[in-house]
């Protein structure tokens, strides 16, 4: 399983807060049942593509999250109000690896998947 994060700012979406990729087969084992049960949670591949509400709010975060599992992809964009509570966790934990650089971030520019979007 292959998860790419990242949390941009709003309205402007001018500055990357955090980019992440995550590759199951190098985590560790734990951490890798953990995305996985994470991911199966939060019925990813079943949440809509675009989960938004109207109207910016100046300190709400956009997120996009992009799952690559047994050759299917499902990417999904939310914000901060309007994150589904299943989806939180996974939300939180990448978030969490992301902040602690437990997992090597990446940029937009070499991160193809993110590109074709």
């Amino acid at each position: 399983m292959r998860v790419f994060y990242l949390r941009t700012d709003r309205p402007a979406m001018i500055g990357v807060e955090h980019v992440a990729r995550v590759d199951s087969e190098k985590i560790s084992l734990d951490e890798a049942v953990e995305l996985f049960n994470l991911v199966k949670s939060a019925n990813f591949f079943s949440l809509p593509s675009k989960i938004l509400l109207p109207g910016l709010q100046n300190n709400d975060y956009l997120y996009d999250v992009i799952v690559i599992f047994r050759g299917e992809k499902h990417a999904i964009t939310t914000e901060d109000r309007a994150i589904p509570p299943t989806l939180k966790p996974l939300l939180e934990w990448l978030e969490e690896k992301a902040n602690n650089e437990a997992i090597i971030p990446d940029t937009l520019e070499r991160d193809e998947d993110f590109l074709r979007l």
